[in-house]
């Protein structure tokens, strides 16, 4: 039971670029019984998806349109807001404040100011970078002036043994009296990790916290098998006699694609215990858009990695599988016992040849694209959650690129509810 509210069924919340209702879930896993009590959004893709799930339309308006009294009159004890990312991206070309997009959370900024009701609580999300922005700035600024206690985070859902790695920022505030934080930020302003309650205090109530990081786990690391669907068809088509390990033919990677682009995908098996941030644009671009997977036997992915090192991940050594021992894992992964990759096995004269060499290697393994279903699991979305029929394949994978991690969004409300 939260310190804050003697009833969880008192918390309410606003949510504010709402999408297909990530953040709703972590609110709801984070304070059972809790209302959303109104959600804002301009896709009208994702309000369908949010509408299939949870019953109620999210309001459709731009957010600047909205006037501070309207907001008032809802008596919202939290925001929870996850603003347009593209201002604070390299491909959005990093303009920040001056971007277009970030405007209407700007004006969201200028709201909070006037409210007679204000939130006693906010989060933030964005991507990593925005830390380093004027919004920014200009967001903590205003929380300060408005009387909040603020604290930023740099989690992903690898921290929590989540075999997935997508770090986002994330900003908590709150209001009052007792408004500090548990944990102290480091030198350069934040924390690292997700904050979990460690033991009870004895005699005061209250929780100890304790930070978990991909790289110091303290819980299990999971493996892709938990993640994966015995048929990812079934949320596309009605049963079949196909056998389970079969893959739809919109999932598999084309010949075509193989051979373009083979050479710059990220493989990664059930047994491995990492995978790529999945983007709005997976399915459609390759490179840099999120892990393929194939469930081929290990020793022909093993053979895989051991003729083309290059398929191993160019800013990380790959996590090793779970089992076999540490000699088993770098046979299996083509890198030598001290984790560098071993030597190609054919050494091409020209690049066509190596794609060409890569696309054949690859293509008995059926590598496929993760199923929406599937993301959505490594994302920490209830089984509960779907999709209309009508969503197409494309706009499930860009609205999960877009979402967020439930698992550590609901971790950072416990303890920013927690006192």
């Amino acid at each position: 039971m939260l310190a804050v509210f003697e009833n969880t069924q008192d918390m309410r919340a606003l949510e504010f670029y709402s999408g297909i209702g990530g953040l709703h879930y972590a609110h709801t896993r984070a304070c059972p019984g809790a209302k959303v009590v109104a959600s804002f959004d301009i896709n009208e893709a994702a309000n369908d998806v949010y509408e299939h799930n949870f019953g109620r339309r999210t309001k459709q308006i731009n957010i600047e349109a909205v006037p501070a009294a309207q907001l008032d009159r809802y008596k919202a004890d939290c925001w929870l807001l996850s603003p347009p990312c593209q201002p604070y991206t390299r491909r959005g070309l990093g303009r920040h404040s001056r971007d277009g997009r970030a405007s209407s959370f700007l004006a969201l900024l200028g709201k909070l100011k006037a409210l007679a009701h204000p939130p006693r609580y906010l989060l933030v999300e964005n991507v990593v970078g925005f830390e380093r922005s004027d919004t920014r700035e200009e967001l903590v600024r205003t929380l300060r002036e408005c009387g909040f206690a603020t604290q930023e985070w740099l989690a992903s859902p690898a921290d929590l043994g989540v075999p997935y790695a997508r770090p986002r920022y994330f900003l908590l505030a709150r209001m009052g009296h007792d408004a500090c934080f548990a944990l102290e930020a480091g030198a350069d302003g934040l924390l690292r990790g997700v904050p979990v309650p460690c033991a009870e205090e004895a005699g005061a109530g209250g929780r100890e916290w304790a930070v978990s990081r991909h790289d110091a786990l303290r819980l299990e690391q999971r493996t892709l098998a938990e993640y994966l669907e015995p048929r990812p068809e079934a949320e596309f088509e009605a049963a079949t006699s196909e056998s389970s390990r079969s893959a739809p033919p919109m999932l598999l990677l084309s010949a075509d694609t193989l051979h373009k682009h083979g050479w710059a995908l990220d493989v990664v098996t059930p047994r491995h215990a990492r995978s790529c941030c999945f983007t709005k644009t997976y399915g459609q671009y390759l490179k840099n858009s999120g892990s393929v997977v194939t469930l081929a036997d290990s020793a022909r992915v093993a053979d895989l990695f051991a003729r083309f090192p290059l398929l191993l991940p160019r800013s990380e050594t790959r996590a090793r599988p779970q089992q076999g021992g540490e000699k088993a894992a770098a046979e299996e992964l083509g890198e030598a016992g001290d984790g560098t990759a071993r030597p190609s096995l054919a050494e091409p004269a020209d690049k066509a040849q190596l794609r060409a060499q890569v696309a054949e290697a690859l293509a008995p393994l059926r590598p496929r694209f993760f199923a929406p279903r599937e993301i959505a699991n490594l994302h920490g979305f209830p089984a509960s959650f779907c999709f209309p029929a009508e969503t197409s394949l494309k706009q499930r994978h860009a609205m999960l690129g877009n979402s967020l991690s439930v698992d550590v969004v609901s971790h950072l409300l416990v303890y920013l509810f927690s006192r």
